[in-house]
């Protein structure tokens, strides 16, 4: 598996999430996984963004949780 030419990692790990290791791994695996069930090889920065959004919890999903602390 690679990565397209045009895909901006730097763009992934300066948003203002902060993300951790293992945060970055899910979010490359889940885009391999993409790229794959579209019959491709090759991940695409469109891959990353929606991995991106499956995997990194906005603050209004976070704070439903909350209620359990």
């Amino acid at each position: 598996m690679s990565l397209a030419p045009e895909v901006d990692l730097d763009s992934l790990i300066i948003r203002n999430d902060p993300l951790s290791g293992a945060i970055i791994a899910a979010i490359m695996q889940e885009a391999g996984l993409r790229a794959v069930r579209k019959n491709r090889y090759v991940i695409l920065q469109s891959d990353l963004e929606e991995a991106y959004t499956s995997q990194v919890k906005s603050g209004s999903e976070v704070d439903k949780f909350e209620f359990y602390k």
